[in-house]
């Protein structure tokens, strides 16, 4: 049972954050109106719905969170035929976690395509490249992405490495994920920061 505070989840209901994507019946069976966010996740693995959960924490993290969650999952799978590629996408979805700009966006859509998406390493790249400000070229007017992609194709990652493992361990690697992503929603699993600058020695004065 989840009972620790989701401190990177802000939204007071479940249904606030399901109304940000669309829910699967079995899923939509189990919310109700006054229901908190960790109330919700609790109802879907007591049934198991595991595959929703991952849908509705990924969305109801920030998504700077969502994508690290994303880079936490993928970077300990399969990174299928082309390694290098592979690593290339988990190399830019860090380093964006880590400082967030459009640039790394689009170095990670490439990324994204150069690997695929049947390795989680190219759908945390496309989650980098759905959290950007825009998905047009840079010499075009901006077009933002719909909030909801972020989220989706982290979700999509983290199931993904579930799907690539012992399919005997299934339901034991869904709540792996799952606490994996609870704990970057409780704060308890972090990036690091950059440390601020040194600052310079205070310059010499000679004496008067």
């Amino acid at each position: 049972m989840i009972d620790a505070k989701l401190t990177h989840v802000t939204a007071r209901t479940a249904a606030e954050v399901a109304a940000r994507y669309e829910l699967e019946e079995p899923a939509e069976a189990v919310l109700t109106d006054k229901q908190t966010p960790i109330e919700f996740l609790n109802a879907l693995t007591d049934k198991q719905l595991f595959v929703d959960a991952c849908r509705f924490l990924a969305q109801a993290l920030p998504k700077r969170e969502a994508v690290y969650w994303a880079w936490l999952c993928a970077a300990k799978s399969p990174k299928g035929k082309k390694p290098e590629l592979a690593d290339t996408a988990l190399i830019i979805a860090e380093k964006w976690v880590l400082k967030p700009n459009q640039e790394l966006c689009y170095q990670a859509k490439e990324a994204s395509d150069a690997v695929g998406l049947k390795v989680p390493a190219g759908l945390a790249a496309l989650a980098v490249y759905f959290s950007g400000e825009s998905m047009s070229p840079p010499d075009l007017a901006a077009v933002p992405p719909p909030p909801h992609l972020t989220g989706v194709t982290a979700a999509n990652t983290a199931i993904l490495s579930v799907l690539l493992d012992d399919p005997k361990k299934t339901n034991d690697n869904y709540r792996q994920v799952l606490d994996t992503g609870l704990a970057v929603a409780r704060g308890e699993k972090r990036w690091k920061e950059d440390p601020p600058p040194t600052p310079p020695p205070p310059a010499h004065r000679p004496k008067r």
